[in-house]
């Protein structure tokens, strides 16, 4: 997958609305708490899966460079963190699940997370340390986030069955207390 030139030298915000694009409401803080949980956590899934596929692309292209990279990774990290947050607030079976394997998923990979700058919290978000990032090694990021990283295989398989759940789930998840 190559990155579009559309995106190319984004900042982070820009990634970010990339991200949910289609699903701007989400995105936006403010607006998240009036939103119905299914809907949510569909846009949060639907976004992580984007993030994930432009995270790949990325390193498919030969006009990308560090700023690039670490801004994608700053708007993915946020994606991530709406996800584990929207999966939260739900104790539906299906979406604590998920919400469960998909934290279980980067604790696999918290020590090569680390290497690059990236801690889990207690929460199970993540948490980015700046200078580290951006001094860490291209080729040990490109490895963590590129399309044939485990890592994103199986976080995209996640953030899948997650909108796909949280869709099919709705009424279900709307109506909770």
């Amino acid at each position: 997958m190559n990155i579009s030139s559309s995106i190319a030298n984004y900042s982070e915000s820009q990634f970010y609305r990339f991200y949910y694009k289609g699903n701007e409401d989400a995105r936006l803080t403010d607006n998240r708490s009036s939103i119905p949980k299914s809907r949510l956590i569909s846009a949060d899934s639907d976004a992580l899966r984007r993030a994930i596929g432009t995270l790949s692309g990325i390193f498919d292209s030969s006009n990308t460079n560090g700023k690039e990279i670490y801004n994608a990774v700053r708007a993915f990290s946020n994606t991530y963190n709406n996800v584990i947050t929207s999966s939260s607030s739900t104790e539906y079976h299906d979406i604590a699940s998920l919400r469960k394997s998909i934290k279980g998923l980067s604790s696999k990979q918290q020590s090569e997370l680390e290497m690059i700058g990236i801690s889990i919290t207690n929460g199970g978000k993540l948490s980015i340390d700046e200078d580290k990032l951006k001094s860490s090694n291209p080729a040990r990021v490109k490895k963590l986030f590129s399309e044939d990283s485990e890592f994103m295989k199986q976080l995209n398989k996640y953030a899948k069955r997650l909108s796909s759940r949280s869709s099919t789930s709705g009424n279900i998840l709307d109506v909770e207390a």
